[in-house]
């Protein structure tokens, strides 16, 4: 598997913009750690403090971290939405459909909810990043596989209102998108 290939979301309050920030120091006795999980893999996360501000990140596999800033902005990084899949003696690099589904919207709704416990005022925006996907194959639960033929993806931005934000209804265009570019009409989780 090429490391490079890699996930990357950002949830930014509008409120980053009044330069108030989180109050960091504040994060271990919120217990906050169990709240900020590694996007693809939920568990076996360590939580510290950090130049930055506070991060939880696998700690056997470094293969992904979520970390809030200093500045109230959430930022996750995984690899774990990537695979190796064996087809007739020829390892190929996939990325699951229904995992990065499950990931990203597991991942953002911790999101949330770490920034609740923060008091952060709402709405916030939410970008979503995949590097490294030029030849990579978009893989199915039914089995079937296409190929993705861009280097980066760049979703759009879009807007939660409220922390109760119906996740799966606000990130269909995104999901859409991203199956659009390996040929898919639209998600099939809708």
């Amino acid at each position: 598997m090429d490391i490079t290939r890699f996930c990357v979301i950002h949830i930014i309050p509008f409120s980053f913009l009044d330069e108030k920030g989180v109050e960091i120091s504040s994060a271990y006795n919120m217990n906050i750690g169990t709240l900020m999980l590694p996007m693809g893999k939920r568990s076996g996360a360590t939580s510290l403090y950090n130049i930055d501000g506070y991060a939880a990140y696998n700690m056997n596999t470094h293969s992904g971290y979520m970390q809030i800033i200093r500045n109230g902005v959430i930022e996750l990084y995984s690899t774990q939405v990537f695979f190796n899949q064996d087809i007739q003696g020829k390892t190929i690099d996939c990325i699951s459909g229904e995992h990065t589904y499950k990931s990203i919207i597991e991942s953002i709704s911790d999101s949330l909810k770490t920034l609740r416990q923060f008091k952060l005022e709402e709405p916030f925006l939410v970008s979503i990043y995949f590097y490294n996907m030029k030849n990579l194959y978009f893989c199915l639960q039914d089995g079937s596989r296409r190929q993705i033929n861009y280097p980066t993806i760049s979703l759009p931005f879009i807007t939660l209102t409220t922390y109760d934000s119906n996740l799966q209804l606000a990130l269909k265009p995104l999901f859409d998108i991203l199956w659009q570019c390996a040929g898919m009409a639209q998600c099939n989780y809708y």
